[in-house]
């Protein structure tokens, strides 16, 4: 996903739902705010399929500009259906104007390289205050797809230390993604939205994201990484189409694909070793790029 470099962003905060992560949350969607000063550029994503990649125990190593996280990667003939994951909305501070942090879940996007049905926030650095730059934080979500204009849908603001649930869900009978948020901190309105895959585009269900992204493309695209504190996703769950629950761990279905951010030899973003059986992982900034 992809906020461009514009003055300060203005969103509406509206009413706030419970703070658990659902996979189809009750109720009408509601996604407000007049979205002034905001032009949604076009995404980054997918990750590359052709970035290199080392092999560990029961889970792959890519390195690449501009994902941070953990993914899991179904096997052949398996497809994926539920990612959940619980984060702290971490404090980020901006060497410049436009340097941007995303952090988000998500299907799809890591290997298969086409469409990303992902929800999250993003901090983008476009506040202009006496001492410099200061952050703006929007809650979004997306069904990315290569060439897709619309880029992100912004729902509203949120804060350093909020407590965010997020989650997406491919319901198999209505073919449709539901992409959840919710703000524990009741600063801003939650995310609750059904979305179809886009006309012409094949969503295939093949990964499940942990994120935690520099916006844009990366430093080769004149996008650099926020700095922000280390951001610690926990109570990750991922679901395969046949109802089998797991974590970050691999096992007969799928297996794991760990993320570094790094840019001409430079990292950027690390994330560490899964925790918690597998349930949580930090990802700390190395530098903007």
């Amino acid at each position: 996903m992809r906020f461009v470099q514009l003055p300060v962003v203005a969103l509406i905060a509206a009413g706030v739902l419970a703070a658990a992560a659902a996979p189809r949350p009750p109720g009408p969607v509601v996604i407000t705010g007049h979205g002034h000063g905001v032009t949604l550029g076009r995404p980054a994503d997918p990750v590359p399929p052709d970035t290199p990649s080392v092999s560990g125990p029961d889970f792959s190593t890519t390195t690449q500009p501009f994902w941070a996280g953990w993914a899991d990667v179904a096997h052949a003939d398996v497809q994926l259906r539920f990612v959940t994951a619980n984060f702290v909305v971490p404090a980020v501070s901006c060497p410049g104007a436009g340097f941007d942090a995303s952090f988000w879940v998500g299907l799809d996007g890591d290997q298969e390289g086409s469409t990303v049905e992902q929800v999250g926030v993003d901090a983008l650095c476009n506040i202009r205050t006496p001492s410099g730059w200061a952050p703006s934080y929007t809650s979004w979500w997306e069904m990315y797809h290569p060439g897709s204009g619309g880029g992100p849908h912004p729902a509203g603001t949120v804060s350093p230390g909020d407590q965010i649930a997020a989650a997406v869900y491919y319901n198999n009978n209505t073919g449709q993604y539901n992409l959840t948020l919710n703000d524990g901190s009741r600063t801003g309105p939650d995310i609750n939205t059904f979305q179809s895959c886009a006309a012409g585009w094949t969503c295939h269900n093949k990964t499940a994201e942990v994120i935690a992204e520099d916006p844009g493309g990366g430093p080769h695209n004149s996008v650099y990484l926020a700095h922000f504190r280390p951001v610690s996703f926990t109570s990750i769950g991922v679901t395969s189409r046949d109802g089998t629950h797991g974590t970050l761990e691999g096992n007969n279905l799928w297996s794991s694909n760990k993320l570094i951010m790094a840019y001409q030899g430079q990292a950027m973003a690390t994330p560490s070793a899964r925790e918690s059986g597998s349930t949580a992982f930090t990802a700390t900034w190395d530098g903007s790029g």
